[in-house]
């Protein structure tokens, strides 16, 4: 089992409106045993959970200041927050610890795609982290909107998620030929795992297929670099997400 498993899910839909916040609390209330049992205004979330006052206070925001916590405090734990903003890309970060269960980590790759589906994800990812494994594959899935608004790209991950603007500037045929599986999403996205059943693999075969991949991605020029800590570097081909943000997503 991994140490850790992080996923990430950046959209255009508003987290301060009605629907948007709808829509994100679907995605976890979905998924058996997933439900939150704690939210507050920040990550340490901790009010006992109660979906109509999260989406009354959250949707009365005056600023983009707030980052709402989500946690379930029992089986299976995880630590959620979201931006709750009106303007520019949203995001979400999810994560689970090492108390995650074997007999749910496929699930966790079930909600990732729960949110990726309910916030028709522009980019996202479902990121197994083993302390052993090597420290460029642990640091992949560590990206906020803004970072990916001016950098690019961070590497693929053992589920990623493209919005239909990311497959244009890639290539949908430099997609199929990357030696990932790549499947279509209803949102007019794609989804991109590096092996069949990844809740069933290892770090040292995520972390070989995702090099692999990226030999083949790269080429592209729109995934920054983000090796060194405080000096990212954009992609030489990278352009910002178009950010108008989805207010009336239904």
């Amino acid at each position: 089992m991994p140490d850790r498993v992080e996923i990430t899910v950046i959209t255009k839909s508003s987290l301060r409106s009605h629907t948007g916040l709808e829509h994100l609390l679907n995605a976890f209330e979905s998924i058996k045993g997933f439900t939150p049992t704690h939210w507050g205004l920040d990550e340490r979330a901790p009010n006992p959970y109660n979906r109509n006052e999260l989406l009354a206070t959250v949707s009365t925001f005056k600023s983009d200041f707030y980052l709402p916590g989500i946690q379930r405090k029992q089986a299976t734990r995880y630590k959620a927050y979201f931006s709750a903003r009106n303007e520019g890309l949203n995001y979400v970060s999810v994560e689970f610890g090492a108390s995650l269960r074997q007999k749910d980590f496929r699930s966790v790759f079930a909600l990732g795609d729960a949110l990726a589906k309910e916030l028709e994800a522009e980019f996202g990812f479902v990121h197994p982290v083993w302390l052993e494994g090597s420290q460029e594959y642990c640091a992949s899935g560590k990206i906020t909107a803004d970072e990916l608004q001016k950098y690019g790209l961070s590497p693929v991950c053992a589920y990623t998620w493209f919005g239909s603007d990311l497959v244009k500037m890639i290539g949908r045929e430099s997609l199929l030929n990357s030696g990932a599986i790549i499947k279509d999403m209803p949102w007019g996205g794609v989804r991109l795992d590096l092996v069949e059943h990844p809740w069933e693999s290892d770090v040292e075969t995520l972390s070989s297929h995702q090099l692999c991949v990226m030999k083949n991605l790269e080429s592209s020029g729109i995934f920054g670099d983000y090796t060194k800590v405080l000096e990212y570097k954009p992609g030489e081909n990278w352009k910002p997400i178009s950010h108008q943000i989805l207010l009336e997503k239904v």
